[in-house]
């Protein structure tokens, strides 16, 4: 039985925008949008904790519902992918599912930026050596990736000794919305004109779970 254009008669659907996750080899995420002209709604269900490996609801949650037939060849929706729906409201793929008749792709979603609280925007920099004319090293700064929504949290503030001179150093965990590659040398830089040593990071293999990194700023 073919049912691949069942979803024309669907009612209540709406445009969004599917854009693909991921990182290159060369640690840079990159994203490639994707304009879907029908997609339907659907609230989230008990039925649906399996497939979520931490097993929690929340009230950002939601199943969107895609026809097959409209979703691109070179695309197979994956976690950490996201949806854009009509409200600019951006919904992470939390797990997929491609129902028995391979017409439609069930995905469960959740609102990071409410649910987990992610108001600030954050920007990745990474730094790069050069020789100035006078022999001396020079560091610049180059933006990696931006608008990158999450939670500073500060932790704690610690004094140090150095040169005969004290300084400040405040800690703090970011929570990051998206996945980051960072290396050690990194910055992150945020929406308050903050800038940030990178310490170290957790990056935990449950897309429900964030990502969180220890940050650094000395005064």
């Amino acid at each position: 039985m073919n049912t691949s254009t069942d979803y024309l008669a669907w009612d209540n659907t709406e445009s969004i925008t599917y854009t693909v996750y991921g990182q290159t080899q060369l640690n840079v995420g990159y994203t490639q949008p994707y304009t879907l002209a029908r997609a339907k709604r659907r609230s989230i269900s008990n039925a649906d904790i399996p497939s979520q490996k931490t097993g929690i609801l929340t009230a950002d949650d939601l199943v969107w519902l895609i026809p097959a037939a409209i979703v691109p060849a070179e695309v197979r929706p994956n976690v950490n992918d996201y949806i854009t729906d009509s409200a600019a409201r951006k919904w992470t793929v939390l797990s997929t599912q491609l129902n028995n008749l391979k017409s439609t792709w069930r995905l469960v979603t959740r609102d990071l930026v409410f649910a987990e609280k992610l108001f600030d925007t954050l920007s990745l920099y990474r730094p790069t050596n050069s020789i100035d004319a006078a022999g001396s090293r020079v560091v610049t700064y180059t933006l990696i990736q931006d608008n990158i929504p999450g939670r500073v949290q500060e932790t704690g503030t610690e004094t140090s000794d150095g040169f005969g001179k004290k300084s400040l150093k405040t800690r703090y965990d970011v929570y990051c919305g998206v996945r980051i590659n960072w290396k050690a040398t990194d910055q992150l830089r945020d929406n308050k004109s903050r800038v940030f040593q990178i310490i170290s990071g957790s990056a935990p293999d449950i897309i429900d779970l964030m990502q969180v990194l220890t940050v650094e700023v000395q005064s």
